[in-house]
């Protein structure tokens, strides 16, 4: 079995703007299917956007021993170098059973240029 992917997204007070990053995790979930894909928020979670930690909460729940997490970001900034590293050594801390990758940020790839 693969291990579950946790894509951590920003987060927005907009709906619409809320609504797309769950739409890519979607897409996410299509494009591979029998992986477990759970996404996150790092900023304004709510009921239809849960908090990253949620996201591991739901890959411990499903008894995973491994994860790889993704921050959905484009630029490597401060929530990419900072943020996004603290949210994963929190999820390291509450599930100490649990193996979390950090996977490298998106990130601008040549074919969105």
């Amino acid at each position: 079995m693969n291990s579950p992917l946790v894509l951590m997204g920003h987060g927005s007070q907009d709906p619409e703007g809320a609504g797309e990053f769950f739409e890519l995790a979607e897409a996410v979930r299509q494009a591979l299917p029998g992986r477990q894909v759970e996404a996150g928020v790092l900023e304004f979670p709510s009921g239809e956007a849960p908090a990253i930690e949620e996201a591991f909460g739901r890959c411990v729940a499903a008894g995973a021993t491994t994860v790889q997490a993704v921050p959905v970001l484009l630029s490597m900034a401060g929530h990419a170098r900072q943020d996004m590293p603290h949210q994963v050594a929190e999820a390291r801390r509450r599930h100490p059973g649990m193996a979390i990758e950090l996977c490298p940020g998106l990130g601008i790839h040549p074919l969105l240029l």
